[in-house]
């Protein structure tokens, strides 16, 4: 079979398998960063590159939070191998925070036609901790919890797999996060969290050339939450590859959450070639206040 249909037969293989998965992906902007969700993709972009995130969601409700991530990865070309380093923090509005530091590598295997496979890990440590501004006093829990004194979890370490393929404009990726599962817990249970496995499967083509002045960027991923399927379409329009305009159609299938389908708009900027900033603001209205209000990220990217 020719490499050509390499992605394809991956994507179909596995779509059935990932119904067991659970996990989304942690920012909407992923697609500008894929190191984020696959650790093989770690040195493919650039010979180096830096990335800051921020996320602040559910605007105008009780659950107001943010997120942010640091990354930087290198590409050592003799080596085929790429490296790079990712921290980030999580809240969605509960009282505690979850922090990763974790270490990414991969390795590039040259195929025929102009094709490459990239086989990559990472190395992460997980920890919880309590945000005492987000506690509520009348709640005998968050009483509890607070009198008793513990604000912090212990290390928990884990590991995530990753494969990306490549054929020019082409490309496909699958990733295996958190294998272990490990378990964060406070104050003796009173919080806890088990970190289930990650799966990610990414689809898509790099550049799609419109005319002299415009090109598009289409791709797919696909990842479950407990049983719960999510699908994101996605395509990026480049105007002079300066200006960039995204659009994100998601559709999914939580219980929980209403809709179950939403639209999501990005724009950003290049410049000089080296730094890309992209920005998104979007609402949702489900059915409940935990999942409502607004939701914006900002993406800076430099990459040589």
């Amino acid at each position: 079979m020719k490499n050509v249909y390499f992605p394809f037969l991956l994507f179909s293989l596995l779509v059935s398998h990932l119904t067991k998965a659970q996990s989304i992906p942690a920012f909407d902007l992923y697609p500008y960063n894929y190191s984020q969700i696959n650790p093989a993709y770690t040195g493919a972009e650039s010979r180096f590159k830096f990335a800051a995130q921020g996320r602040a969601h559910h605007w105008g409700t009780d659950f107001s939070s943010s997120d942010w991530m640091l990354a930087g990865e290198v590409n050592l070309k003799k080596l085929r191998s790429g490296i790079g380093f990712m921290a980030t923090q999580e809240n969605n509005g509960l009282p505690y925070l979850k922090t990763r530091y974790s270490l990414n590598y991969s390795y590039a295997i040259p195929l025929k036609d102009s094709s490459q496979l990239r086989i990559g890990t990472n190395l992460s440590v997980n920890r919880l901790s309590i945000e005492y501004s987000k506690y509520d006093f009348e709640n005998d829990h968050d009483i509890i919890l607070y009198k008793n004194g513990e604000k912090e979890s212990g290390s928990r370490f884990n590991v995530g797999v990753g494969v990306w393929y490549s054929r020019r404009k082409l490309f496909a990726g699958l990733s295996i996060d958190y294998l272990y599962q490990p378990t964060l817990t406070i104050s003796d249970n009173l919080i806890a969290i088990q970190l289930k496995r990650n799966y990610q499967v990414v689809l898509g083509w790099k550049e799609l050339t419109l005319s002299r002045q415009f090109s598009t960027t289409p791709s797919l991923n696909f990842s479950t939450h407990r049983g719960y399927w999510e699908m994101d379409i996605n395509n990026t329009f480049a105007f002079r590859k300066i200006w960039l305009l995204g659009i994100t159609y998601r559709t999914y299938d939580y219980e929980y959450i209403k809709p179950t389908s939403q639209f999501i708009f990005n724009g950003g900027v290049k410049l000089l070639k080296h730094f890309q900033i992209m920005g998104t603001i979007y609402s949702t209205t489900p059915s409940n206040a935990y999942t409502s209000g607004f939701n914006g990220e900002l993406l800076m990217k430099i990459t040589y």
